[in-house]
């Protein structure tokens, strides 16, 4: 009896050591952050304070896939999540909240040091695809040099016949990098989105350009941008872009004009920036400006 018990507790004591040895890990990063933003609207207290914390893990299955899974909050709040299935030389599958593909990902190619030269300001969704993120099957693939992209989001608006799709594709020669995506936002919204990217030096120039047509009415609109980030040295970059979105029902363009600046000292990050726009949702007279400044902490 002793010795079957001694076998019995060898097999468990295995047994537990074969569990542990699958057991994943979560490495944990975040940051926090103290900004400073003011607009033409702004009467309450400029100064804020942000963190962020996120999960990341991932392991390998016995078919030589691996499979990674991601959690991140933002100021108390989920900002993303996901559970990306490796392909091998296939690509990734990846489902979850907050990543994009296709003409979500690709409607705003300008390189820039800290914000976009529409962000923060009142007509900043007319520049950028509305294709939902909740719950969606993304896909990325590289071959020969081809990075392929798609998107998938079903019942979009909450309705059986809403479904939120797109493709696109990018491709680098040298310094060069275009890129092409087309997509259907629900069933009222055509997207197409194109853009070129070219480093030269420490410069990188960028155009894009990225167009709505929706269906039966005269509210397409086209969004024209380009810009240039430089990077003066390892630690600082400079930026500036432009965008012009061109209403279907309007004569006045909203444009929108922004700079910006980081530098980086170890894990500390100083970043600002200065944005205008003027003719807001194709409206004459109609104007926003903003100007913020971050300081970043990562751990």
């Amino acid at each position: 009896m002793n010795k079957w018990k001694k076998v019995g507790l060898t097999a468990l004591s295995a047994s537990l050591v074969s569990a542990s040895a699958y057991a994943g890990e979560l490495a944990v990063t975040g940051g926090a952050s103290i900004t400073f933003h003011s607009d033409q609207d702004s009467t309450g207290n400029p100064y804020t304070m942000g963190n962020t914390i996120s999960f990341d893990g991932s392991g390998d299955l016995d078919n030589g896939m691996t499979v990674a899974y991601h959690w991140a909050m933002n100021n108390g709040s989920m900002t993303s999540e996901s559970v990306a299935l490796g392909l091998g030389d296939g690509g990734t599958l990846t489902f979850g909240t907050g990543f994009s593909g296709g003409t979500r990902l690709y409607d705003s190619m300008i390189p820039t040091a800290k914000e976009e030269a529409w962000d923060d300001l009142s007509g900043e969704a007319n520049n950028h695809s509305a294709i939902g993120t909740a719950n969606a099957f993304t896909y990325a693939g590289s071959f020969a040099g081809l990075d392929v992209t798609g998107h998938y989001q079903k019942n979009s608006s909450g309705a059986a016949s809403s479904n939120d799709a797109s493709i696109g594709a990018s491709y680098t020669f040298n310094d060069l990098t275009v890129g092409y995506a087309v997509g259907e936002d629900g069933n009222t919204m055509d997207e197409t989105a194109v853009y070129a990217k070219y480093v030269i030096g420490g410069a990188t120039l960028a155009w894009s350009q990225f167009g709505v047509d929706v269906t039966s009415s005269t509210n397409d609109r086209e969004v024209t941008q380009y810009g240039a980030s430089f990077a003066v040295n390892e630690n600082m970059s400079v930026s500036y872009g432009k965008s012009v979105v061109d209403f279907d029902n309007s004569t006045t363009d909203q444009e929108a004009t922004g700079a910006s600046i980081s530098y980086t000292m170890g894990s500390i990050t100083v970043a600002a920036a200065a944005n205008d726009e003027t003719g807001t949702g194709g409206t004459a007279g109609s104007e926003d400006s903003m100007v913020e400044v971050t300081a970043s902490f990562a751990f």
